[in-house]
């Protein structure tokens, strides 16, 4: 299948018992409730649109844009002005948020 095909094709019905499942497999989770974020809600809508309880995604492709935009000199920000060059360099090594959900293979 081409990467555009899909769009031809007649969208399928969200499977209710499959979004049910995976917001009860959300809840027994070892971990505090909500604390994944949206990464939560879209593993369930995921689940939902693919029909199964684990859903499988393939070829994502996630793009990090950082700067240093001058909000942390002015005590907006949680982290340091210097927190933005770091991460850029943790995230390969997969010390970071969005590097700990890479595959092994990034």
């Amino acid at each position: 299948m081409s990467n555009l095909e899909w769009l031809t094709r007649t969208p399928q019905a969200i499977d209710q018992a499959a979004t049910a499942a995976a917001t009860e497999h959300q809840q027994i989770l070892t971990k505090p409730a909500g604390s994944l974020g949206q990464l939560e809600t879209l593993a369930i809508r995921f689940a939902g649109m693919q029909g199964q309880l684990k859903p499988q995604l393939d070829k994502v492709q996630v793009s990090i844009f950082a700067a240093d935009h001058g909000l942390a000199g002015r005590g907006v920000s949680a982290f340091p002005g210097s927190d933005g060059p770091n991460g850029q360099q943790l995230c390969p090594w997969r010390r970071c948020g969005i590097g700990a959900i890479q595959s092994p293979g990034c």
